[in-house]
């Protein structure tokens, strides 16, 4: 017996029953609701279980999808609003978030694969992780948007400012746009492990979204202007429909 009520989990629903000619079909909404949360988890490990914005409520970082943005959120305020965000782009919008320490490891990968010694706590295991993520550029580059999550390393090492500013370099050779956030705890300033002034001068200039930050209507984006086709900016939508409170059972 099928789960989804509208399909019976064949993935598409009759049109036209094929009276007047063949039959038309459509794939049914529990297929891109699938396709919607797996992609939402490739972007961020349990980001489909980010609790959903309130009923028409926007996200400010809605209208940043192709742009560069600073962000200072605590995790679950972005998580939501990330959650809202993607969720409201194509099912396969290419983003990803990634750690201050996921950027170390990738940068120090081949050092240890070539046999030098890695002098960080943080990276020491470089080199089993390296058979996935090779080098910077193979971590930075590829992703549409790139969400850079600063504050997750914890021990020191000389070079995180360096590595942060080489992924912001990469970035802005290929052209695509990066969000560097931060906490409100651990703010990006002089006492952040990853902070130089190169990066604050590269970064100084971008618009900026703090937590609780609201989304007025003249600055909401147009119907249409999104990458899903849906209304990118909007509250309720038949994608909040779908996903409902909790995305991340699915229905299997």
């Amino acid at each position: 017996m099928g789960e989804c009520n509208v399909c019976g989990d064949t993935g598409f629903t009759v049109v036209e029953d094929g009276s007047n000619g063949p039959p038309t079909t459509q794939v049914c909404m529990c297929v891109l609701r699938r396709q919607l949360v797996a992609n939402l988890e490739r972007g961020m490990r349990n980001l489909s279980h980010a609790a959903p914005l309130s009923n028409g409520e926007r996200s400010p970082l809605t209208p940043h999808v192709k742009a560069d943005l600073r962000v200072t959120a605590s995790p679950s305020w972005f998580a939501s609003h990330l959650r809202h965000t993607a969720a409201r782009q194509s099912a396969d919008w290419g983003f990803r978030v990634v750690t201050d320490a996921e950027l170390m490891q990738a940068w120090l990968a081949t050092a240890a694969l070539q046999g030098t010694e890695i002098l960080d706590a943080d990276v020491r295991e470089a080199a089993p992780v390296s058979l996935r993520k090779l080098t910077l550029v193979d971590i930075a580059e590829p992703p549409e948007l790139l969400v850079i999550r600063l504050g997750v390393k914890a021990a020191r090492n000389a070079a995180m400012p360096e590595v942060l500013y080489e992924a912001l370099l990469i970035r802005n050779h290929v052209g695509r746009p990066t969000w560097v956030w931060d906490q409100p705890d651990a703010p990006f300033d002089q006492s952040h492990l990853s902070f130089s002034r190169l990066v604050e001068e590269y970064v100084h200039g971008w618009p900026r979204v703090h937590e609780g930050d609201s989304l007025s209507p003249k600055h909401a984006p147009r119907p249409g202007r999104g990458g899903g086709g849906s209304k990118p900016g909007g509250g309720s939508s038949v994608r909040d429909l779908m996903l409902g409170g909790n995305t991340g059972g699915g229905k299997r």
